[in-house]
Formats: C-alpha cells, structure tokens, sequence
C-alpha cells in the first residue's frame, strides 16, 4: 500500500528504508564530516529532481539546502564532489539496490491490474568500451522503475530476470517482457508470484512460434487491430 508521505518523517521513513546500508568508510579516524544518511538522501534527492552528475548534485544541496535540514543532519553542509565519488564507489551496490527499491516501492506502488514492463538494456554514455547492461521493471502507470539487476552480457538477461522477479511485488500486475523472456521458468516465477504477463514469441521458440502461426493462420479472428511504430531505425508492424 502506498505510504502518505504528508503524515509521517520523510527523514524516518527514508532511514528505515535505508537502515540496512553500511557505509564504506571507518569513522573512528580522519576528518568524518558528512554520514552515510546525508550523502544517500541529497544524492537522491538531487537526481530525482533532475541532476545528472557529481558537480549538480553538490549545486542542488548548496542550493536547496535549507530543504534537507528540516529533516535532520547537514551539521557540516554539503559533501564535496570528491566525498560523494569516494562513498558511492565503495558502496555495496546490491544491497544499495535493494533499499532503493524498498523506497520505490512505498513512495509508488503499481496497484492490482497494473501493466509492468521488464526490458534489457545497455546504459550508453558510460564511456566504458564494454557497455554494461541491466534488467529493469517499469511501471508504466506512474512511470517509475520499480527496480533492476545488473547483467555482464545481454545474453544473462535470462537469468537475471528472475533475479529481478524475486525482488518485487509484482502480484494483481501484468508483466511485459520480449521474446528473450519467453522460458519456462520466469513464466512459473510470474505465475507463483500471482502476475499476468504478456510474452513475445519469435525464433528463439521455433516449436511455439510455429503452433502460434498456425493457431492464426488456420483461426478466423472476432476482431483484427493492426499498429505501425517507428523507433530504433526500423518500422515495426504488429496485428492482434
């Protein structure tokens, strides 16, 4: 259920959220100025609210800064862009992921009948020669990322999906996956989590692909929709 962010301590609910997270840094010795809590929630808070890389998100806390101190901390303002690198990069990134989506999930949570969408994709401008991938789910209704898993080659797609199913919430939705997706064992997580979902078939099912040409070609259809969409460089033709 969706939590009413307006009746309790935003700054509460995001350290329970968040309380799991052990910061990477020893604070018995050194010049320890900005906690973990601090760091976490104006990173956040600042690419949430349209920030895109170290030195935004730092003009956005110098900023807006009276904004975060009314929900505790600061005492020693904002992180340099140096502290913010040095945390994020020793950070547990599983577990980083895993509290981000117990935030996702209480801040939108899709309701029962919700269509979400699982797709693989590989982050560009990175500036990596090997392009890193991920597993994501999308919520389409109230467009946020519900949550994802990183993936080495598109090919682990497979495997990571499940990873990603066995994360989330995803009972009373309608899960939408491409034909990667299409295996016996996601459609049985999504089945055993109590989703719908609404699979792709192309050669990768060739026995499938060849039962579901048939079933169309031999079946007069009630009714017949046919839709054109232009993206990636191709013009793609589907018919329900």
């Amino acid at each position: 259920m969706r939590t009413d962010l307006g009746s309790i301590d935003r700054r509460v609910l995001f350290m329970k959220q968040f309380g799991t997270m052990e910061g990477p840094r020893r604070t018995t010795k050194g010049n320890f100025l900005h906690p973990l809590s601090d760091i976490l929630f104006l990173v956040i808070s600042a690419v949430v609210s349209g920030a895109d890389d170290w030195g935004t998100i730092v003009l956005f806390g110098e900023n807006q800064l009276k904004w975060p101190k009314k929900y505790g901390g600061y005492k020693n303002g904002v992180p340099s862009c140096d502290t913010l690198k040095r945390v994020f990069w020793a950070l547990d990134t599983k577990c980083f992921n895993t509290c981000f989506m117990d935030r996702a999930k209480d801040i939108c949570e899709p309701g029962a009948g919700a269509v979400v969408a699982v797709d693989g994709k590989a982050i560009r401008g990175t500036k990596q020669k090997k392009l890193p991938h991920t597993v994501s789910a999308f919520a389409e209704g109230n467009r946020p990322t519900r949550g994802q898993v990183a993936t080495d080659e598109k090919s682990d797609e497979i495997t990571a999906i499940p990873q990603l199913l066995g994360l989330l919430d995803i009972g009373g939705t309608t899960l939408t996956i491409d034909a990667m997706g299409c295996q016996r064992e996601i459609t049985e997580k999504m089945i055993d989590k109590g989703a719908d979902y609404l699979l792709a078939v192309k050669g990768n099912q060739g026995s499938l692909e060849e039962a579901i040409s048939d079933t169309v070609r031999l079946e007069v259809p009630m009714d017949r929709d046919v839709q054109s969409d232009l993206g990636h460089g191709r013009i793609g033709t589907s018919a329900a």
